[in-house]
């Protein structure tokens, strides 16, 4: 099987295919948001999991991460790509505290810079061997 992988590509073309990866990315944090919606409700026997309306987004929102990541790895390697899934620990971060109320002291929004700045060194550092 050969694989062809277009890391190399012209930048506008790049951040086009760079939406499958942003579009997986919100889906992920999206299925963390709907699990704990589900979770907070009322379930006293596991069928009624499977009736409760944010676990059913959980799983929708589990099978287009799925798609999404399936279809950015067509055109980026795995290597460039899933640095950008940690991405989602800032996506879950801003929904826990819009959604959920939490808040975050000065090391936790550390935290989540040190992931920011990790992610685009990686980035840039990958996107400089390839070219």
């Amino acid at each position: 099987m050969t694989m062809v992988v277009h890391d190399n590509f012209d930048p506008g073309v790049r951040w086009r295919y760079f939406i499958l990866i942003l579009l997986s990315v919100i889906f992920q944090s999206l299925v963390m948001v709907f699990s704990k919606l589900a979770a907070l409700g009322e379930i006293s026997r596991v069928y009624e999991l499977y009736l409760n309306v944010y676990f059913i987004l959980m799983l929708g929102c589990l099978l287009a991460q799925g798609l999404f990541w399936t279809l950015a790895l067509k055109y980026f390697t795995l290597s460039y790509a899933y640095p950008m899934l940690s991405m989602s620990l800032v996506f879950n971060a801003v929904f826990a505290v819009v959604i959920f109320g939490e808040k975050y002291n000065g090391r936790s929004l550390l935290g989540l810079s040190c992931i920011v700045v990790g992610v685009a060194l990686l980035l840039k550092n990958k996107g400089k061997s390839n070219a």
